[in-house]
């Protein structure tokens, strides 16, 4: 009888689901563990992780200080929307730090996990959506 089902092998089955892989087609690698403060280079860019947890509890950011520009995953979306914090493994009282924490970001464009793209966030949009979620958070 197996044991409960780890993170890796939740995350296998929602893949092979959702891209109808099969179990020889599920291959990844990892190279390295991205921690809070390191620095990913991409594409000619320079990334800093952030690590942002509620929504899931390994939840990281890419932030872009040069072009201002935020990968938020599933913490925060467009209009004024957040990510859900019910759900297995969530925490909202930590989603509400994560949002804290990512308020304080000069952020121009928003590229969230769903949802649509931002070009132009206004100055504290970040802020804004806190303010509107803070109540839900604790």
């Amino acid at each position: 009888m197996r044991g409960p089902l780890m993170e890796w092998d939740m995350l296998k089955i929602m893949c092979q689901g959702q891209y109808r892989l099969k179990d020889d087609d599920y291959k990844m690698k990892v190279h390295r563990k991205l921690n809070d403060g390191d620095e990913l280079k991409l594409g000619g860019m320079t990334w800093l992780i952030i690590h942002i947890p509620g929504h899931s509890a390994g939840s990281i950011a890419l932030y872009d200080n040069i072009n201002k520009i935020l990968i938020p995953g599933d913490v925060v979306y467009a209009d004024h929307a957040i990510g859900r914090y019910d759900l297995h493994g969530a925490d909202s009282k930590q989603h509400l730090n994560s949002l804290m924490y990512i308020s304080e970001l000069n952020v121009k464009m928003l590229l969230p996990g769903h949802n649509r793209i931002m070009n132009h966030v206004p100055d504290e949009y970040i802020k804004e959506t806190l303010e509107q979620w803070k109540y839900y958070l604790k």
